[in-house]
């Protein structure tokens, strides 16, 4: 999988139009392996397991990279994905720094959750990665 340069990512808001990726686009390249969104990688959603969604759009995919937080404390802590889209929102590439996500057709649970989490960016317009020690307002009592 070529990935561009980590220099053109930006972060992805509210403001940026990111491929039109849903979830039967997303179901179709997931069950193309046998896999789907099960409750784990629904729940890595609702915990926060991003540290972040990065996004570069070029002339013929929209490029998303991300950095999951692992689900057991192991060696690594960390596994980046990257996933890039067509202009129609369907998955092009995926892949992690996992053993079950080699690219470029990965479909770990790290790449499943990358994927719940575009769809849910694209139909809401909310990015729910892990919040940042400057995000909350110091308060001195």
């Amino acid at each position: 999988m070529q990935i561009p340069a980590t220099s053109f990512y930006k972060d992805v808001n509210t403001n940026m139009k990111m491929a039109p990726v849903d979830r039967e686009k997303a179901n179709v390249y997931m069950e193309r392996y046998g896999v789907e969104f099960d409750q784990l990688v629904t729940s890595f959603y609702g915990d926060k397991f991003l540290l972040y969604l990065w996004m570069f759009s070029s002339d013929n995919l929209c490029y998303v990279k991300s950095s999951c937080r692992a689900e057991m404390n192991k060696k690594i802590d960390l596994y980046v994905v990257d996933i890039s889209f067509t202009k129609h929102g369907f998955v092009h590439d995926a892949q992690c720094e996992c053993g079950a996500g080699e690219g470029p057709f990965g479909h770990c649970k790290h790449v499943g959750t990358v994927l719940y989490f575009s769809v849910k960016c694209v139909q809401s317009g909310e990015v729910k990665v892990e919040s940042s020690f400057t995000e909350q307002l110091q308060s001195f009592t």
